[in-house]
């Protein structure tokens, strides 16, 4: 009788993970693969299948969401998965995943699985990945339900070289909080728009535009129109630095905010927030007031074709000033200011006509309005 040993080949494998929440997977065949022996200081661990569920221990090519008590250097060891264990079967849209001991080329796995849209990894923030490296884990986006090989052990794909991708250099918000920062890009082409993962579970930072039907994004549209921006975790501030002249404004609440020129506002998770992009005028016009006649206030309309400083001001008829409503600079774009009929000391006015004059640069307009009581 001959017995013939067949060496089993270890791997170490090591990598470093920060306090709070990471997306993690296990690379080897550890001999106990429970959360509290890959990951001690982890107070909670997830899987995702359509939702979050809570995980006890890892299995092979899965990815989770781990949030540790501490910063933590995880060292395990153990043979390879076997490589069937590592050909998926996934679902359509996304799934969270984790490769083996060999580092996955972003893609060489999309030419091997043409179903695959997007992969996503997590540091502060979604990003892109090029590289799905041992022990991370990463979100996988297909268009169809498709078998996916996470050995990364493909064979060579000869295929064009890509272009470098560019960074982006449209307009931009940076949102900031301690777990990390996300920046939205404004004004994007909408075919290259793309999808985010689910966001992390609650209480972890992200950001993300909503472009309704459940589409999460860091990109805007270059269109007209409106979308609500979403805030989890912890969030600072944001900044931005845009043009002067620009169709972009922030709606916080009840304050809409030009984002022109160079600026920063602090926020908050969960505050209702909103983007907002609209064409600017052709040309500078006072467009009238509603209601007119009215009582007791109304509304002046007006577009202005370019920022500058702007003068708006109520005369009686005889040419007297009544009410100085706006003296400053303004940005372009179309502007609406009420008038409750009363004067500069805050006493009403009577029945009776009323000129409304608006200066922009050397643009010079009046208005007539009626106050019936």
């Amino acid at each position: 009788l001959q017995i013939v040993y067949s060496p089993v080949s270890l791997y170490w494998h090591g990598y470093d993970l920060p306090a709070q929440w990471s997306l993690v997977s296990l690379p080897v065949s550890a001999a106990d693969s429970g959360r509290s022996a890959v990951l001690p200081s982890a107070v909670s661990l997830f899987r995702y299948d359509g939702m979050y569920e809570p995980a006890d221990a890892f299995a092979p090519g899965v990815g989770y969401w781990a949030n540790l008590a501490t910063a933590t250097q995880v060292r395990v060891r153990g043979p390879a998965h076997a490589e069937a264990a590592l050909v998926r079967s996934l679902p359509s849209h996304w799934s969270l995943v984790g490769p083996g001991v060999t580092p996955l080329d972003v893609g060489a796995l999309k030419a091997s699985c043409p179903q695959l849209v997007s992969v996503f990894g997590y540091a502060g923030g979604y990003q892109p990945a090029a590289t799905m490296e041992p022990g991370r884990a990463y979100w996988l986006n297909l268009s169809t339900a498709a078998g996916v090989d996470l050995n990364g052990q493909q064979a060579p794909v000869v295929r064009p070289a890509d272009a470098p991708v560019a960074a982006w250099r449209g307009p931009a918000i940076r949102i900031e909080g301690p777990g990390g920062s996300q920046v939205i890009e404004l004004g994007v082409d909408t075919g290259h728009i793309v999808e985010l993962p689910p966001p992390p579970p609650a209480g972890w930072f992200d950001v993300r535009v909503d472009l309704g039907d459940g589409i999460g994004t860091l990109q805007v549209p270059n269109v007209d129109g409106t979308w609500p921006v979403h805030l989890q975790g912890a969030v600072d501030h944001m900044r931005w630095q845009l043009p002067a002249d620009g169709p972009w404004q922030l709606q916080v609440g009840p304050t809409c905010v030009p984002l022109v020129g160079t600026g920063a506002l602090s926020v908050a998770a969960g505050m209702p927030m909103q983007l907002r992009r609209a064409s600017l005028p052709a040309a500078t016009a006072l467009l009238g007031a509603y209601p007119n006649p009215f009582n007791p206030k109304t509304t002046i309309r007006y577009d202005l074709a370019q920022t500058g400083v702007v003068s708006l001001t109520v005369y009686d008829v005889t040419g007297q000033r009544v009410r100085q409503l706006v003296d400053g600079p303004q940005t372009a774009g179309s502007h609406q200011v009420p008038w409750d009929g009363r004067d500069e000391i805050g006493v009403r006015v009577g029945s009776g006509v009323y000129l409304c004059e608006l200066r922009a640069g050397a643009f010079r307009a009046m208005a007539r309005l009626v106050l019936m009581k």
